[in-house]
């Protein structure tokens, strides 16, 4: 989650929304037009080459749908600061098929020849590239962020909530759309680790001197969850025992600057996780992973790989107090449940990710220090959301 989002729509909860308003940048959701509605997309199998040099990529989107109205398009969103290189229309036991496509504000209209009829399948596959819009100012106005860590190296990160997915790869950029499952293959140097979601099925290194990695995401997911993190990481990992009974791989990517906080994090992770298992049930995408990758900007529900950034402090959710836990991980973690498991329709109930995980926030506190606690935390969440009203960005 992007803090000035969240807190922007913990308003509602006080003063009400009427909607959302949209531009050619901040255009996920909204009203979902006929030709999107006729199809639900059931699968992606996206490859993306980062050249960091260059801050450009180059990829391709396999898309798998099913048609629920008859339609003879396919509509697809893309940054219009990418190109796309050629539509193919994909079949088994066939060679692929050039498409006629054309570019207008913001999508991709393929022209598929004939009429599709509800019940049919289609498998079309989009190449594209160029230099995706940089972030201005991360996670609150998403984009690709191009950093170096400490030590120089490059340091890569997507966020891209209300900006939508196709700020970086085409797509139905819509909440109500999840692929019920995706695969990921980042293609990168050698010299850098990609941190996603999802699980990892494997790497192969490249006579270039690349790597690829390649992920899959087992589990349906929202488009702007899908999330690019790249850095030389170190890798800490264990197993977590879930209520459920079974197991399941916890993982935390650190720059190896931060390696010794790393461990201190990961202890306190668990301790998150025994809390929001307690309350709220298993742990939901056990069938992957739950992976946190420490990035440049401040922070992100990304599933399965949760966007980390409040440098080993635990005041970056709490208005400057400290509560004694990492407020801004615990958040975080609270999507994987109020968010990218129970998820909105559009985002004008966006209030259903934000309000859930900042109460889960103040029972962590009654839970740790008791019910004055829990009053004093209430008291001091309205006094920062008052601050933020008036000054937002100068508090954060």
């Amino acid at each position: 989650m992007r803090f000035k989002t969240c807190l922007f729509f913990l308003a509602v909860q006080i003063v009400g929304i009427a909607g959302w308003s949209q531009t050619p940048i901040y255009d996920s959701g909204g009203v979902l037009s006929p030709e999107q509605a006729a199809y639900d997309v059931t699968f992606y199998d996206l490859s993306v080459q980062v050249f960091p040099e260059e801050q450009r990529i180059a990829g391709a989107l396999e898309v798998r749908a099913r048609i629920v109205h008859p339609m003879n398009v396919l509509v697809l969103d893309l940054d219009t600061l990418l190109s796309v290189d050629g539509v193919e229309l994909l079949a088994p036991g066939k060679a692929p098929q050039a498409l006629q496509f054309h570019r207008k504000t913001g999508k991709i209209w393929i022209a598929l020849g004939q009429t599709r009829q509800s019940g049919d399948n289609l498998q079309v596959r989009v190449h594209y590239g160029g230099k995706p819009r940089v972030a201005p100012r991360a996670p609150w106005d998403g984009g690709f962020d191009w950093k170096k860590t400490p030590s120089g190296a490059h340091w890569i990160a997507t966020s891209c909530q209300g900006e939508g997915a196709d700020i970086w790869w085409p797509v139905k950029d819509h909440v109500s759309d999840k692929p019920d499952s995706m695969a990921l293959h980042v293609r990168i140097p050698q010299t850098l680790v990609a941190a996603c979601n999802g699980h990892l099925k494997g790497s192969e290194n490249h006579a270039d001197g690349t790597i690829t990695y390649h992920w899959y995401i087992s589990t349906p997911i929202n488009a702007y969850n899908v999330a690019l993190n790249i850095a030389p990481y170190s890798l800490i990992q264990g197993r977590y025992k879930s209520i459920a009974g079974d197991e399941f791989p916890l993982m935390l990517y650190v720059l190896p600057e931060d390696f010794e906080k790393g461990k201190v994090l990961f202890e306190e992770i668990k301790t998150h996780i025994a809390f929001y298992e307690k309350l709220l049930g298993p742990y939901p995408f056990r069938k992957d992973k739950y992976g946190v990758a420490q990035t440049p900007h401040l922070g992100m529900e990304h599933q399965t790989i949760i966007a980390y950034g409040a440098n080993f402090k635990n005041t970056a959710m709490t208005g400057g107090k400290d509560w004694g836990f990492d407020a801004l991980h615990h958040h975080e973690f609270g999507h994987e449940w109020w968010g990218n498991l129970v998820t909105n329709f559009n985002w004008q109930d966006m209030w259903i990710h934000e309000g859930f995980c900042t109460y889960m926030q103040a029972l962590y506190v009654e839970e740790n220090q008791g019910k004055q606690g829990y009053l004093d935390f209430m008291a001091s969440q309205r006094r920062f959301r008052n601050e933020l009203a008036v000054a937002p960005r100068e508090i954060l």
